[in-house]
């Protein structure tokens, strides 16, 4: 509801993140809040902490959309390296390709990758 939007918008305000690389950003909101809930419960708090990356980083990515696909794709991507039921650990290129064409349309920058 919009009540839950503002309240989470007013609490990434907390947040400066300028100046900061994406995962380094992602880990010092993640010392700070818990993810806990259902999976859309988690993208929503996600989402937020995207939108306010991108106001703080506006030239890092082409919109907060994209900081959110990228942030999911390196939670995936720890899960997948240290997560206990999985075969075979995703590769750098495996990682790089499935990331092609995700920055709205664009690629990622693979030096960013």
């Amino acid at each position: 509801n919009d009540f839950s939007r503002a309240v989470g918008a007013e609490f990434l305000s907390f947040f400066d993140f300028s100046g900061q690389t994406l995962d380094n950003a992602l880990r010092g909101f993640l010392r700070e809040v818990v993810l806990i809930g259902e999976s859309q419960e988690r993208e929503r708090v996600l989402q937020h902490f995207s939108s306010r990356f991108h106001q703080c980083n506006p030239e890092c990515s082409s919109s907060s959309g994209s900081v959110l696909t990228l942030t999911c794709a390196m939670m995936l991507l720890n899960t997948d390296l240290h997560g206990q039921n999985v075969g075979k650990a995703m590769t750098t290129s495996g990682f790089v390709s499935n990331m092609d064409g995700m920055n709205d349309g664009e690629n990622f920058n693979k030096d960013l990758l």
